[in-house]
């Protein structure tokens, strides 16, 4: 049970966070188009970019949420099981608090896809398939690694031993950031084109 707050920590950040950003992606974009509920929000006096910037920050807070709510379960049942000297609670925090990195940066990759894709269900289908490739194509070719936004979605682990690596910490933390940064402008991009 020392590990239980770390093992529910792994698990979304590679499935649970991924699963529950690009259904929101795909439903707040794709979703409200197909729906065409995405014309009464651009009628609004705010440009296309601070509409979808808004679109980012929802599911960025609803993820963030979820992450905090699984943290403190997964603390409470291993502070009732184990005890509260079993693990770290600064430990636990800044590991979550490192978890939003990779979370920002799955929800920019699903507001890119959404925006491309027509309906909700091809928008949640093609970002599995976005993440899916860049995961295979992280354990294919393992030089290429390092450079994928995928290797990096359980980043929080770097900070939980004695020793931190700091260098392979900004690296992952640098990639992280390049990557939702990249994601978003894309994403904006062609949003500002799209007709709705």
């Amino acid at each position: 049970m020392d590990n239980y707050p770390y093992t529910v920590l792994s698990l979304l950040g590679y499935v649970g966070l991924p699963l529950l950003g690009f259904l929101a992606a795909a439903d707040l974009l794709a979703g409200e188009e197909e729906k065409n509920e995405l014309k009464i929000g651009l009628l609004r006096p705010v440009s296309r970019q601070t509409f979808l910037l808004g679109k980012l920050a929802a599911i960025i807070l609803y993820l963030g949420a979820v992450l905090f709510a699984m943290t403190v379960i997964a603390f409470l049942a291993s502070a009732f099981a184990a005890g509260l000297g079993a693990f770290s609670i600064a430990a636990l925090l800044l590991a979550a608090v490192i978890t939003l990195l990779p979370v920002v940066m799955i929800s920019s990759l699903g507001l890119l896809i959404s925006v491309r894709a027509r309906t909700s269900t091809a928008g949640f289908v093609f970002c599995l398939l976005a993440y899916g490739g860049l995961s295979l194509l992280g354990l294919w070719f393992s030089a290429l690694a390092g450079a994928l936004p995928t290797s990096y979605m359980a980043i929080f682990k770097m900070v939980l031993g004695s020793q931190i690596p700091w260098s392979s910490l900004l690296i992952g933390l640098c990639v992280l950031v390049g990557y939702s940064l990249v994601f978003t402008a894309a994403a904006s991009l062609r949003f500002e084109k799209k007709q709705a």
